[in-house]
């Protein structure tokens, strides 16, 4: 809606002031008219589409901070589960990613098109391209204690760990970078 009221803002005017200084001597009122309500359109439309921006940038923030707060449980989950590795069943740890990681990955999942929002594209994919690496990993070592490969378990879980630290802090570098 942006775009198609900037069109129109910018048409209507531009065809106004063509139609203002043609050639033939005279200016054709009703061409003139009609560019000038399709710039009223387009101005009103621009107006409407600010508001719902304004309405749409606290949802934005909201998810924002849903994913930052989700990366923050993940990250101390995740180092929980490292730190404990020697007394952990590697044979159940697939419960405990159940239990502690599933509501948390799904909430970052769904709020993350909040980070395009907020910080344009590239920064959405650098977090969430590690996000999405921790993610995989977890659901490896998730597969790996259920099959009993206790190794895999735990080097799945310590590169998950590592990847989702990224994930947060070029989040936490995104957010200090910029405003809302």
């Amino acid at each position: 809606m942006k775009r198609l009221s900037r069109a129109l803002l910018a048409g209507g005017f531009l065809g106004a002031a063509f139609f203002s200084v043609s050639e033939r001597g005279f200016v054709d009122w009703r061409l003139y008219g009609a560019c000038g309500a399709l710039a009223l359109i387009g101005l009103v439309l621009t107006h409407l589409s600010a508001r719902g921006a304004a309405r749409d940038s606290a949802q934005v923030s909201a998810d924002v901070d849903v994913v930052r707060r989700g990366l923050g449980r993940l990250n101390a989950a995740i180092d929980t589960m490292w730190d404990g590795r020697e007394a952990q069943d590697a044979h159940a740890l697939h419960t405990r990613i159940d239990d502690e990681l599933r509501d948390d990955l799904a909430e970052v999942a769904e709020a993350r098109m909040a980070l395009v929002a907020r910080f344009g594209i590239e920064r959405y994919a650098d977090v969430m391209t590690r996000f999405a690496g921790a993610e995989r990993y977890l659901n490896r070592a998730w597969s790996a204690s259920v099959d009993g490969y206790v190794d895999e378990v735990w080097r799945s879980v310590e590169i998950a760990r590592a990847q989702m630290q990224r994930a947060q802090s070029l989040l936490d570098a995104s957010l200090a970078e910029v405003q809302p």
